[in-house]
């Protein structure tokens, strides 16, 4: 288990230093390019996003799975992954090229030609992060990553600077993207990773398992990005700017989330031929993710005016509603069971629970939009991932033949719930303090996370008792039985 908590801890701080940086491109943008303009290079990544996620398919990741299922084909399906991932981004990328007329009607402005560029470039060799991953290597995953953010980043801001052009900004993100890939591509040649000896059913096994998770992180993508294109094209980018800036915490929590999922999911397969030990190990990882997101969920909403004003300047305080509506994202995150269901192979699942997930949130922007504005879009999409969860837990509970009471330790749940609500009054109190805004908030926030933790520790939950015990046997520099 401190193995697996020391991957989990380094992949986590690993995706959140990488988030930190990311986080430095919006921060900087807000304060280099006009309103219009930010919105502009929001509209290019909404689309770039959605587009990352058509042409890897859940290829790439797939590799957390038959890595650690065979080891010994390690290379075969390493190169069927790049083989895959280039042939269904060269057939996507060709008929985006084609249909350039049809986007370009949703389109504020073209950016066809750098969007198929940098999605092109950017899941070519992606599945690098997840070969570490699954060959239980997470600090080469924190190097690499941070290196390609930085660099990322360091142009994206560069280039906005010196020339104030979004077309400028993404086509220099495009030839980031082509540089890496060679860098890549060389070092794999060298260490003779690529191989011939491919199994055409061991394709087929590959393509069945990712292509129903690719299908529905599609589905997922588009439900998350609705939102944006609904603003975006009913109100303009800088309705958009606004929205955008109100929903960055989804990036944040997902990127919190892949980086527990990502470090558990290969043990909680190899665990899942041991009866019951899949569940368990899932169970225990659920009650530290509430433990982690409850509290920040609450703190994220009594400071959010505070948070926007200090990160995208006064001019985005509009985004301020729809910031505390996705502050409930995190809640949501705490409850994965989708991951869990994975274990068995079973991946179909997925596409029906996101589609069901599309069709909700369209219905709902649809209504919610009329009444409620910009906000509206925001609840409907926190209303549609509940939904998906509900249908996940209900495929889960009669997969794997349990009851609702044995899937999670609702007993802990509910102490680390308590201890949220018991310690609320330190923020207020917080309030009363004079001084810097920021400093008191960040210096509340730190007593509060660690007055809800000691809480719960003290109401009995055993689980973050473990980490406290982990901790401490870091820093004696010796490890956990």
């Amino acid at each position: 288990m401190s193995g697996l908590m020391s991957r989990t801890v380094v992949l986590t701080v690993s995706r959140l230093s990488n988030f930190a940086i990311h986080l430095l491109s919006p921060l900087l943008l807000v304060r280099i390019l006009e309103v219009s303009a930010y919105g502009q290079y929001q509209e290019f990544m909404i689309y770039a996003t959605i587009l990352t996620v058509l042409c890897a398919f859940a290829v790439d990741s797939s590799l957390t799975y038959f890595l650690p299922r065979y080891p010994q084909r390690e290379r075969a399906f390493v190169t069927q992954t790049s083989g895959v991932t280039l042939l269904i981004s060269v057939c996507v990328l060709s008929t985006l090229l084609l249909s350039k007329d049809l986007l370009l009607r949703a389109a504020s402005y073209d950016f066809v030609a750098p969007l198929a560029a940098y999605t092109f470039f950017f899941v070519n060799l992606n599945w690098i992060e997840y070969f570490w991953i699954a060959k239980r290597q997470p600090r080469k995953v924190l190097y690499y990553s941070a290196v390609r953010l930085v660099i990322r980043v360091g142009t994206a801001v560069l280039v906005a600077y010196y020339s104030r052009d979004v077309l400028t900004i993404v086509w220099s993100l495009a030839v980031v993207e082509a540089l890496r890939v060679a860098l890549v591509l060389v070092y794999f040649v060298r260490q003779k990773t690529f191989v011939r000896d491919i199994k055409p059913s061991e394709l087929v096994e590959q393509l069945r398992f990712a292509g129903p998770i690719g299908a529905s992180a599609l589905v997922q993508q588009a439900s998350r990005n609705i939102g944006k294109l609904f603003i975006g094209g009913t109100l303009g980018p800088i309705a958009l700017a606004y929205y955008a800036t109100g929903s960055y915490l989804q990036p944040l929590v997902r990127v919190t989330r892949s980086g527990i999922e990502d470090a558990v999911y290969p043990e909680l397969v190899r665990a899942h031929n041991e009866p019951g030990g899949a569940v368990r190990l899932w169970q225990r990882v659920n009650v530290l993710n509430c433990a982690l997101f409850f509290p920040a969920s609450l703190l994220l909403i009594y400071y959010a005016e505070q948070i926007i004003t200090a990160l995208f300047t006064s001019a985005y305080l509009p985004a301020v509603p729809i910031f505390c509506v996705y502050a409930l994202y995190l809640v949501r995150r705490c409850f994965n069971t989708d991951v869990l269901l994975r274990t068995t192979g079973r991946s179909g699942f997925m596409l029906w629970g996101a589609t069901g997930a599309l069709v909700v949130n369209i219905s709902l922007i649809a209504v919610l939009s009329r009444t409620l504005g910009m906000i509206g879009p925001a609840i409907a999409f926190i209303i549609a991932e509940l939904a998906a969860e509900l249908y996940y837990i209900n495929r889960t509970l009669r997969a794997l033949g349990l009851s609702v009471a044995a899937l999670a330790d609702w007993a802990s749940i509910l102490r680390i719930l308590v201890s949220c609500i018991l310690a609320l009054p330190i923020p207020m109190a917080f309030d009363l303090v004079s001084g810097n805004e920021i400093f008191r908030a960040i210096g509340s926030s730190l007593v509060y996370l660690m007055a809800v933790l000691w809480l719960a520790h003290r109401l009995g939950v055993k689980d973050i008792g473990r980490v406290v015990d982990y901790l401490r046997s870091r820093l004696h520099g010796r490890a956990i039985p």
